[in-house]
């Protein structure tokens, strides 16, 4: 009996974290309002952005912990010449302090 119930505890914690992980990588269209590194960790990208699809209102921050180097030389070129990018996000969360996994720049139109 002690197995049965360990292993449906097992199962069912399975299933909340595979739950939990079901978010989607979306991209989307924004403009770079502001692109910087964080001062208490640097390491990590801040870049604040508006979207230009209707995506998000407002302008939002997001961060980057990862392949930060690219994305923030690629955050700053958008930025000095006001060009599109689009950002890679996690379609479940669009509120401010989002991760951002990735950063691409947008042909201007």
């Amino acid at each position: 009996m002690k197995k049965v119930i360990l292993i449906l505890a097992f199962v069912a914690l399975l299933v909340t974290v595979a739950g939990t992980a079901q978010a989607e990588m979306r991209m989307y269209s924004a403009t770079i309002t502001y692109a910087g590194l964080m001062t208490t960790a640097g390491d990590a990208i801040m870049i604040y952005a508006a979207s230009t699809d209707g995506a998000w209102s407002d302008s939002k921050w997001f961060v980057a912990t990862s392949q930060t180097k690219a994305i923030l030389a690629t955050a700053l070129s958008a930025w000095s010449m006001g060009a599109p990018i689009i950002l890679v996000l996690d379609s479940a969360s669009l509120t401010d302090w989002s991760p951002c996994y990735g950063i691409f720049a947008a042909a201007i139109q």
